[in-house]
């Protein structure tokens, strides 16, 4: 797994893209936690959700293992894939996946830390050789 990203919308919008709005968090991978302040469209670090006040950093997802199960056992199904884009969402108590996306968009993984994501796409690609 590359790496994993908590989006959500705020404002009038519904919309949690980045590039309608929409904040963006780095997840731990291991834990399902927030460890990043967020970023949008508009603001590039956000420690408090705009609308609701919650602190994004420390954030625990729910259904974590789950969430993770899922999308491993979605993964392997896709047979001859082996780079995808999963979209996730948590409603209320449960989790659903909605759909799987054939390219990237690295912006979301290195604006929330300012930390650019070159050694972790390197790395990708030259498993992807394999």
């Amino acid at each position: 797994m590359v790496g994993v990203v908590m989006r959500c919308g705020s404002g009038d919008s519904y919309i949690d893209n980045h590039s309608a709005g929409g904040d963006t968090s780095i997840v731990d991978v291991e834990t399902g936690r927030v460890i990043s302040c967020t970023s949008s469209k508009w603001e590039l670090i956000v420690v408090r959700h705009p609308d609701t006040g919650v602190i994004f950093p420390d954030i625990q997802i729910s259904n974590w293992d789950k969430t993770i199960t899922m999308v491993k056992e979605a993964a392997a199904s896709l047979e001859g894939i082996r780079y995808t884009n999963w979209d996730v969402a948590f409603i209320h108590v449960d989790v659903c996946l909605l759909e799987a996306n054939p390219s990237r968009d690295p912006v979301v993984l290195q604006e929330p830390t300012q930390r650019g994501v070159k050694e972790l796409y390197d790395w990708m690609l030259s498993e992807l050789k394999k």
